[in-house]
């Protein structure tokens, strides 16, 4: 289930947001949403759980050749 908000943003961001939206045949409201939903999956969670999180990933050895870092590290999460 959906819901409907109004707000109010730049026209310029608006305009660029439109642009980018018809390159990838998207609608609007789905760039918004995925935006929105990005934004929340990096900043929900206290510090603990960002520090478990943290200490998991780097309490093993990094089993990845420099151009495979490389390539995570250019990658645009965003554009998925």
């Amino acid at each position: 289930m959906k819901k409907k908000i109004g707000t109010m943003i730049d026209n310029a961001v608006y305009r660029r947001l439109r642009v980018h939206a018809a390159k990838e045949a998207r609608n609007v409201s789905d760039l918004i949403e995925e935006s929105i939903a990005a934004y929340l999956a990096v900043h929900e969670g206290s510090a603990d759980d960002r520090l478990a999180a943290f200490e998991r990933f780097t309490s093993q050895p990094l089993v990845l050749s420099r151009s495979q870092l490389d390539m995570i590290l250019e990658e645009d999460v965003l554009d998925q």
